[in-house]
C-alpha cells in the first residue's frame, strides 16, 4: 500500500471517527446544556458550589495518581493482551484505593473550606472511583482500533442516564444531592455498558516488567495531569476558600459555558487523532500534513463556539440561567477568550504523546501553572472572581503560545502554516461578531427570538465567511465534511 493510500485510508477513518465522536456526540453535549439549564433553575449557585468544593478533593486524588496507561496502551504499534491485563489490574487496585481515601478525607475538606455540608457530598462521590476501577478495559481497544461508533454508544447511554436521573433527582431532593446521584449514574452505566460493547474480558494480573514499561510512558501523563489539576483547580480553590461556596458556584458554572471549545471539541479530536498519528509517527511529513488538516477543522468549531459565548453569554445566563446567575456575566468573555487559546493549543496534546514526548506537554503546563499560581491570590484579592479569571486568561495565553510553538517545532511546521490553519476561524468569527454586535445597536431585541435570530444572523454570516476563505486558500474543509457526510447518508 502505498504513501497515498495509507493517508486516504487514515483520513477515511478520521472523518468517521468525526462523524460518530463529533457530529453525534454533538448530541450529547446538547444534552448536558440543557441539564444544566434545568438545574441553574432549580438549584442555587450555593448546591453547585457545594459539589465544586467536593470535586476538588475528587480531583485532586485522581490527578496525583493518573497512570497514563490507557494512553500507552493507545500509543503502542502491536497489541498485547498481557498490557491491557496488568494497565487494568492497576487501575483497579488504584479506584479501590481512592475511594477509601476520599471517604476518609470528606471531613477534612468540608473544614478546609468552611462548608459541612459538602462532607457527605464527597462521600458519596467516593462510589465513583470504585466504580471506575472495575470499567471494562475493553473500552480502550475501541479506541486504538478506531471503534468509533462503539465508542460514541459507551460515553452517550452513560450521559443520557445521567441526564434523567440528575433532572429526577433535582425535582425530588431540591438540592446538591441531585448532582452527585447524576454522576453515580453515569459511571455506574458506564460500567456495564463497558462489558456489553467490547468483548475483551480482563483478568487480574500484575508483571512488574510490563507495568514498568507502560509507567515509562505514564510518568509523564502523571506530570501533565498533576499541573493540570493545579492549574484548573488553583483559582476554584481560591475562589471557594476566600469567596464562599456560592461564588464558586457562580465561577464554575461560567467555566462550563466557556470551555466549550476546550473540554467538548478539543478532548474529542484528542482522542480522535491520538490513535492516528501514532500510526504515522515516524514520517513527520504525513505528520504534518494530518495535523495542520486536524488543526484546520478543530478552528472551525472553536472559533465558532468561543465566538458566538462572546457575542451572546450574556443574553443566554439572563434567558436560561436567570437573575441568581446574573454575576456570570462580568467574567464570561475573558472566560471564553482563555478557553478559545487553551482550545488551539490543546490540539498539540495528541501530537506529543504519539510521537513519545508528553514531557514537552508537562513543561508547559508548568509554565502555566507557575503563572497562574503568582497572580491567582494577588488578582483575587483585588477583583474577586474577575482577578480569578484575569490570572486564568493571563497563564492561557503565555502558555499556549509556548505550546503552540512547540508542536511546529515538533513536527517541523513553519509559523506560516500553522497561522494560515486557523486564520479561516478566525477570519469569519471576527466578521461575524462584528455583524451581529452592530445589528444588536440598531434592532430592538429580547426574548428568545431576539435570542435565536441573532445567533441565526451569526451562524449564517459564520459559514459564508468560511466558505469564501475555504475556496480562497484551499483549505479542504468541504471535503472533509462531505466525507463525513457519507458516513450516515451514504451514497449508492
Amino acid at each position: 500500500m502505498t504513501g497515498n493510500e495509507i493517508d486516504k485510508n487514515l483520513t477515511r477513518s478520521l472523518s468517521h471517527g468525526g462523524a460518530w465522536m463529533i457530529i453525534l456526540h454533538s448530541g450529547e453535549k446538547v444534552l448536558n446544556l440543557i441539564k444544566l439549564i434545568i438545574l441553574a433553575h432549580i438549584l442555587t449557585p450555593f448546591d453547585f458550589g457545594i459539589v465544586a468544593v467536593a470535586l476538588v478533593l475528587s480531583s485532586a486524588l485522581d490527578a496525583f495518581s493518573q497512570t497514563g496507561f490507557a494512553e500507552a496502551i493507545i500509543q503502542k504499534k502491536e497489541k498485547d493482551r498481557a498490557y491491557s491485563d496488568c494497565a487494568w489490574s492497576v487501575l483497579l487496585i488504584r479506584g479501590i484505593t481512592l475511594a477509601a481515601i476520599m471517604f476518609a478525607l470528606s471531613g477534612i475538606t468540608a473544614q478546609i473550606f468552611k462548608i459541612p455540608s459538602a462532607a457527605n457530598i464527597s462521600k458519596l462521590l467516593a462510589l465513583c472511583f470504585a466504580l471506575q476501577a472495575f470499567t471494562n478495559i475493553g473500552v480502550v481497544h475501541l479506541l486504538k482500533d478506531l471503534s468509533y461508533k462503539k465508542y460514541f454508544a459507551f460515553s452517550t447511554l452513560a450521559a443520557i442516564g445521567e441526564f434523567i436521573v440528575s433532572i429526577a433527582a433535582a425535582i425530588i431532593l431540591r438540592n446538591a444531592m441531585a448532582l452527585v446521584l447524576g454522576m453515580l449514574a453515569r459511571d455506574f452505566l458506564k460500567l456495564i455498558i463497558s462489558y456489553m460493547i467490547s468483548p475483551y474480558r480482563p483478568h487480574f494480573k500484575l508483571n512488574i516488567l510490563r507495568i514498568r514499561e507502560l509507567a515509562g510512558f505514564g510518568k509523564w501523563m502523571l506530570g501533565s495531569s498533576i499541573f493540570g489539576f493545579a492549574i484548573t483547580q488553583i483559582d476554584s480553590i481560591m475562589v471557594a476558600r476566600f469567596l464562599g461556596a456560592s461564588a464558586i458556584g457562580s465561577y464554575q458554572m461560567a467555566q462550563k459555558i466557556s470551555n466549550v471549545p476546550s473540554t467538548e471539541i478539543t478532548h474529542i479530536i484528542n482522542q480522535l487523532t491520538l490513535p492516528v498519528y501514532s500510526k504515522i509517527q515516524d514520517n513527520k511529513l504525513r505528520l504534518k500534513k494530518a495535523y495542520l488538516k486536524v488543526l484546520g477543522l478543530c478552528s472551525f468549531f472553536i472559533f465558532f463556539l468561543a465566538g458566538l459565548i462572546m457575542l451572546m453569554g450574556e443574553d443566554f445566563i439572563n434567558i436560561f440561567l436567570g437573575k441568581k446567575w446574573n454575576s456570570l456575566s462580568s467574567i464570561l468573555i475573558i472566560m471564553a477568550v482563555a478557553g478559545l487559546v487553551r482550545a488551539i493549543a490543546a490540539t498539540a496534546g495528541a501530537i506529543f504523546q504519539a510521537i513519545g514526548k508528553p514531557k514537552i506537554d508537562t513543561f508547559w503546563q508548568s509554565i502555566r501553572l507557575f503563572t497562574i499560581a503568582t497572580l491567582i491570590y494577588p488578582f483575587a484579592c483585588w477583583w474577586g472572581t474577575l482577578g480569578a479569571a484575569l490570572a486564568l486568561l493571563a497563564s492561557t495565553i503565555i502558555s499556549g503560545l509556548g505550546a503552540c510553538c512547540a508542536v511546529t517545532r515538533a513536527i517541523a511546521c513553519g509559523g506560516k502554516d500553522f497561522v494560515r490553519a486557523i486564520f479561516a476561524g478566525f477570519f469569519s468569527a471576527t466578521i461575524s461578531v462584528l455583524t451581529v454586535y452592530i445589528l444588536k445597536q440598531h434592532i430592538a431585541h429580547s426574548g428568545m427570538i431576539g435570542f435565536f435570530s441573532f445567533f441565526t444572523v451569526f451562524t449564517v454570516a459564520y459559514l459564508i465567511c468560511t466558505l469564501l476563505i475555504d475556496r480562497w486558500l484551499n483549505y479542504d474543509l468541504l471535503n472533509i465534511f462531505k466525507e463525513i457526510r457519507t458516513q450516515f447518508m451514504p451514497e449508492n
